[in-house]
């Protein structure tokens, strides 16, 4: 029991305690929070003390400040007074400026017209001073193009006097004086644009260097010739005879081609295909030869159906087919690659045919007839034969195309041969005048720019067809007979023909090429007293041939 009370009363003094304990933190938290508020009051106080005291200090400043902006604008607005003097000031400088500048633009004026005018008047002596140095300048180089034209005139004129006494000479002088000369009428005529193939320097070339292969085999008249690669010349005669020549070895003996029974009146007409593959020969009464010219026995048929002279005969292009004419009017044309070969015949003519010839196109055949005429008929057969390039009211004997078809060239009995360009077809023929009888051949240089024509009057002309206007070279004394065919060499160097002289000839007919072989053949130069007694004192001697004594 006492135990009991006994904890009660600590209980009870315990509890006491804690209330007092908890009522003595409670008064000590009040107390600080009032003491914190005091605290924060004080602060708050004091902080409006300090922003009243910054405040007094800013409107201090700010009234000074206002103090300090009226001054400033006191100021400015005596420094705007100064400014608008200054400005008034400048402005009467300005207007004064202004009449200075206007006065002294007057005087500039003035003085750049005075300067236009005289810059006119030293352009104008300017102008007048190149005008008369151009027109010394022209005076000077057409003194000096007059003085270079009149020298090489005189060489030109040189040339050709040399030429001539050369070959007057050849015949009388020995030694190398006539070769000379011929070279030297050479070198003068080209080295001052002189024409190719001068009649008179070549003719003293062909004189001094005298290349002629005669071939010699046949006893009658040889009345065609044709030339193929690797030096093949061949030849037809009416002694009934076709002869194989090799000219790069001359003393060969010349292959007779089989003929059989054929031939016995004679052959009139020859022509190789320009493939070389095939030859054909026509006879006096009609029939005509082929060979096969890549067989080694010369393989041969016979054409039949034609009844009279051959006088005609012409390969196209591709060398397969023949057009064949007869001196009855008969045309055929034989269809080589069929075998046996078909034909066709145009439509037939009354009047003798006396040459026929392919288009280039192959297209068309072109003949002439004694009567004057010429036609032309398209093979395709769809129209009659037509008028072709009529120009002479004498009978037509020869005709050619160029290798291009750009030319087409006829000779007629009297001797006149008539050049057509036939880019301009519309435009009359060049007239070739020269021969003095008929014309009995006509061929063109497969390499250049030169056709060739020969007569009953024995004589060979070489033309230039781009100038026919002047005058030929001519070969005049080769046959001394009447000249029956011609065929120039594939590489257009050389030319072969054939004669009433039972010969065929071979002749270089290239001024230049014989020029070459002048040197190699002679021994020495000219002597000085030899150059101012053929060439003339006012020439510098010079070595015809260099090295040569």
């Amino acid at each position: 029991m006492k135990k009991n009370r006994i904890t009660t009363l600590l209980v009870i003094i315990l509890s006491l305690a804690i209330f007092f304990m908890v009522f003595a933190l409670v008064l000590y938290i009040h107390a600080r929070t009032g003491e914190k508020k005091a605290l924060s009051g004080e602060q708050t106080a004091l902080a409006e003390s300090r922003r009243a005291a910054e405040q007094q200090r800013e409107a201090i400043i700010q009234r000074r400040i206002s103090e300090q902006q009226q001054q400033i604008a006191e100021q400015q607005k005596i420094m705007m007074e100064e400014q608008k003097q200054y400005a008034i000031e400048q402005q009467h400088i300005a207007i004064y400026e202004k009449k200075q500048a206007e006065y002294q633009q007057q005087l500039a004026e003035t003085a750049r017209g005075q300067a236009v005018e005289a810059l006119g008047e030293a352009e104008k002596q300017r102008q007048k001073a190149v005008a008369q140095k151009k027109i010394a300048d022209e005076q000077r180089e057409n003194a000096e193009l007059s003085e270079q034209r009149a020298r090489r005139l005189r060489l030109l004129a040189v040339a050709r006097t040399l030429a001539v006494q050369s070959s007057e000479m050849q015949e009388s002088v020995q030694g190398d004086l006539p070769a000379l000369l011929a070279l030297q009428a050479y070198d003068f005529n080209k080295n001052n644009q002189g024409r190719e193939n001068d009649p008179d320097i070549f003719s003293a070339l062909a004189g001094v260097m005298d290349d002629r292969l005669v071939l010699r085999g046949h006893h009658d008249e040889v009345r065609g010739v044709v030339t193929g690669n690797k030096g093949m010349v061949a030849s037809c005669s009416l002694d009934g005879t076709v002869y194989l020549w090799d000219i790069n070895d001359p003393v060969k003996a010349p292959v007779a081609l089989p003929c059989g029974d054929y031939g016995q009146s004679g052959f009139r007409a020859l022509a190789l295909n320009p493939p070389g593959t095939l030859m054909a020969a026509g006879t006096s009464d009609g029939p005509v030869m082929i060979w096969e010219m890549t067989s080694k026995e010369y393989l041969h048929y016979v054409l039949q159906g034609q009844h009279d002279i051959i006088t005609g005969l012409s390969f196209d292009a591709a060398g397969k087919n023949l057009a064949v004419a007869c001196a009855d009017g008969t045309i055929r044309i034989w269809v080589l690659s069929q075998q046996p070969p078909s034909w066709i015949d145009i439509p037939a003519r009354v009047v003798k045919i006396t040459a026929i010839s392919f288009t280039p196109d192959d297209k068309s055949v072109v003949w002439a007839q004694e009567n004057s005429q010429m036609f032309i008929y398209n093979l395709d057969g769809t129209q009659p034969p037509t008028t072709f390039l009529t120009a002479s009211d004498r009978p037509v004997t020869a005709m050619a195309f160029s290798p291009d078809g750009s030319f087409f060239a006829t000779g007629d009995a009297d001797g006149m041969v008539l050049l057509w360009n036939l880019t301009t077809p519309e435009q009359p023929p060049a007239r070739l005048i020269g021969h003095i009888s008929g014309v009995n051949a006509i061929c063109f240089s497969p390499t250049r720019k030169m056709a060739a024509s020969c007569s009953y009057d024995g004589t060979i002309r070489l033309w230039n067809i781009l100038k026919p206007q002047e005058q030929p070279a001519i070969i005049n004394d080769d046959h001394g007979s009447w000249v029956y065919s011609i065929a120039f060499t594939p590489d257009g160097n050389r030319l072969a023909s054939g004669s009433s002289d039972k010969t065929v000839k071979i002749r270089t007919v290239v001024a230049a090429l014989l020029a070459e072989k002048v040197c190699p053949a002679v021994k020495r130069n000219m002597t000085k007293d030899e150059w101012e007694k053929y060439v003339g004192t006012d020439i510098p001697y010079s070595e015809t041939c260099q090295g040569k004594k």
